[in-house]
């Protein structure tokens, strides 16, 4: 997919997703992860979501869901909505990483 078309993707995401939620700003995902405090990674989100400091978790769709299911298990239970992203590659990418990443969260 051509960067161009998964930013769109992403962009369309988001503002799917501010306008359900009532909010007023669209940043683009992609700015957002790359500009707010986030953390990366399967422990550090887990520990985000349990203390109350995920508003959001991005997921990739290509990880392994032996990996991601505890933490959407987790997120469900504190009502932490879970957006999906095409793959690791592009989740890291817009975490401003050169790996890939499984799931990355926004923090509050």
């Amino acid at each position: 997919m051509l960067d161009l078309e998964i930013l769109a993707w992403y962009n369309l995401k988001l503002c799917r997703y501010a306008w359900n939620t009532g909010k007023q700003e669209a940043l683009t995902l992609i700015s957002r992860l790359k500009n707010e405090a986030k953390v990366v990674g399967i422990k550090q989100s887990r520990k985000a979501v349990q203390e109350g400091r995920a508003p959001c978790v991005f997921s990739a769709g290509d990880a392994d869901p032996v990996v991601t299911g505890p933490l959407e298990a987790l997120c469900a239970q504190q009502k932490v909505p879970v957006e999906r992203v095409p793959a690791m590659r592009d989740l890291g990418s817009a975490c401003g990483i050169s790996v890939g990443a499984a799931v990355a969260v926004l923090l509050r």
